[in-house]
């Protein structure tokens, strides 16, 4: 008989702990619930922040006899101290037994639905008359004008600058500052999937359309401060079955005119002259800027439609 013995596990016997005694136990407690709390906090922060369009909060507070409160160890409770104010006793959680399910804040202890039996199987009359909604030059820069996908990529990426220059204003940005935007142009390229040569191309192309819009007296006038102005500008209309939405590059009011203008950065070479560009702009893209005015119609105002050829940094009128 073997006598040697070996200690498997060591029994731990609790003492009796003085309310104000604190052990390394009770402060490792506390510091895993801090930062658990600061965990919870970048967490909650990175979900708000990353919201693109908007964002819903939804939360269930707790009553008692007293008040409302948020239950603890959760998100809601994090943001109490701000958002307590917009709960009310009728926007929080209750027991069951003590209020009756409701929609659209009416009870629905009595609620009985409206149904109808059909003698066989149709499309309801207002689904029938649903219209669908359709974009058109959703994606401004690819016109009838681009030879090429990345053509086409070009031009997006310029319409996107020149929106921010309108927005910001044109005192903004000088050609040192677009010029050092040409890693952020290559980079967006790339994205699209072309190769590096590819990138630095279009990213140099992209720098000389807006170097010349910023140079030119017309680029500076169309991209100036103006009393209604807007770019990329989202309208929609309705026609017999659908919902038309139509994005206008630049429109504004001066001297109580509407201007439409539309953006084209088509490669002209420099020679072309006026008289031929406004025989291009007839030509091409009349139709498309006839469409846009029928959206403004009802505003009551004289409108101008034009061009603005973005290669040339002119604005040619239709």
């Amino acid at each position: 008989n073997n006598q040697d013995t070996h200690l498997i596990v060591a029994p731990y016997i609790p003492k009796v702990q003085q309310d104000d005694e604190v052990t390394p136990y009770d402060y490792l407690k506390l510091l895993e619930k801090e930062r658990a709390a600061y965990e919870d906090a970048r967490v909650l922060y990175v979900a708000i922040t990353r919201a693109e369009r908007c964002l819903h909060l939804l939360g269930a507070a707790k009553t008692n006899t007293k008040d409302i409160k948020a239950p603890k160890n959760t998100f809601l409770a994090m943001l109490w101290p701000i958002i307590h104010t917009q709960f009310t006793d009728e926007l929080a959680i209750k027991p069951a037994m003590e209020q009756a399910p409701t929609q659209c804040g009416t009870t629905l202890e009595n609620f009985v639905p409206q149904l109808i039996r059909l003698n066989k199987p149709s499309i309801p009359v207002a689904l029938s008359q649903t219209k669908s909604k359709v974009t058109t030059n959703a994606n401004s820069g690819k016109n009838d004008e681009d030879k090429s996908t990345f053509d086409a990529d070009v031009g997006i990426l310029v319409h996107f600058y020149l929106q921010l220059i309108a927005d910001e204003g044109v005192d903004n940005w000088s050609a040192k500052r677009i010029q050092s935007l040409t890693i952020a142009m290559q980079r967006w390229l790339k994205q699209k999937h072309y190769d590096a040569k590819q990138a630095e191309k279009g990213a140099i192309r992209v720098n000389t359309l807006l170097q010349t819009a910023l140079a030119s007296e017309a680029g500076l006038w169309v991209l100036g401060a103006r009393e209604a102005a807007a770019s990329e500008f989202a309208i929609e209309h309705t026609s017999q079955q659908a919902v038309i939405q139509k994005i206008i590059d630049r429109t504004f009011i001066a001297d109580g005119t509407r201007w439409i203008i539309d953006y084209k950065s088509v490669a002209l070479t420099s020679d072309t002259t006026d008289a031929a560009l406004k025989a291009i702009a007839g030509r091409q893209y009349k139709e498309q800027l006839d469409g846009y005015e029928k959206l403004f119609k009802e505003e009551g105002l004289p409108i101008q439609k034009a061009i603005f050829f973005v290669s040339l940094g002119k604005l040619i009128k239709i």
